[in-house]
């Protein structure tokens, strides 16, 4: 029996708690399968073993009757905690956003990894009613986007990024999948255009500040592996929809703004 000392915070799909030894345990909840611990385990250990900086996953667990990892402890905050402390720290942040982005997309994953293209599909046809014709356009736009073997974080935001004494950390690689780079620069940008603003920052100032992170990013990552804006948008509709698979509820509305952008 694992001997856990303390709860560490929880998110969608775990919770995490402090270990005896030390180390972490990232533990999924109950109705989250054994394979989805399993692909976190394997792609993290790949990220790891290609020199991406990515935490050091020791073993796969299970804990009464929950499947998890056990993970060596992160000392430090996230990048979204630090980067709203000067209009500076933004454009900082953003740089090291893209820096770690170019440095995953430059690795590859093995073949028998899930396909990023085949993931937005399963989505995409997952929809509900309600969703079907952004469903259909998109999947439409789907099929005629390349394919890729590198290594695609599938959600990756300046909250997944942990700010060691080292060195940035990516963290949470449940989500990720081998494809083409720029449908998970596509997915990054999703996610931060529709993000929330943190408690106590005002919506004005959070969506100027918003718009210079998201500028900042790409083009501090265009200088390092450049693109055409029409290559990454061809991404964003199909991207955006596959959101809706996920329901949450407060971000439909956003969703959709995204969609009639890129339509």
């Amino acid at each position: 029996m694992l001997q856990l000392t303390s709860y560490l915070g929880e998110g969608r799909t775990a919770e995490i708690f402090r270990m005896a030894d030390g180390r972490v345990l990232k533990l999924y909840y109950d109705w989250c399968p054994e394979s989805w611990a399993q692909r976190e385990y394997q792609v993290t250990r790949s990220a790891y073993d290609a020199g991406v900086p990515a935490p050091r996953v020791d073993a796969l667990s299970e804990h009464e009757g929950r499947f998890g990892l056990i993970v060596e402890y992160i000392e430090g905050v996230s990048l979204l905690q630090q980067m709203f402390s000067t209009p500076q720290a933004v454009l900082e942040a953003a740089g090291i956003l893209a820096d770690l982005h170019v440095r995953m997309h430059d690795q590859t994953l093995p073949a028998e990894f899930p396909d990023l293209r085949s993931q937005l599909r399963f989505m995409l046809a997952g929809l509900p009613t309600e969703h079907q014709q952004p469903a259909q356009t998109a999947l439409a736009a789907l099929d005629r986007l390349p394919d890729g073997d590198r290594i695609c974080h599938g959600d990756f935001h300046p909250g997944n990024i942990m700010m060691t004494a080292g060195h940035p950390l990516v963290i949470d690689w449940m989500t990720a999948t081998r494809g083409c780079p720029l449908g998970d620069v596509a997915r990054t940008v999703l996610l931060l255009s529709i993000a929330s603003p943190p408690p106590g920052l005002p919506v004005e100032l959070f969506n100027t500040m918003r718009q210079a992170f998201i500028d900042a990013y790409l083009v501090a990552y265009r200088r390092q592996r450049p693109f055409a804006d029409a290559e990454l948008h061809v991404w964003l509709f199909p991207v955006a929809a596959a959101r809706l698979w996920e329901k949450i509820p407060d971000e439909k509305e956003a969703v959709y703004r995204m969609l009639a952008l890129y339509m």
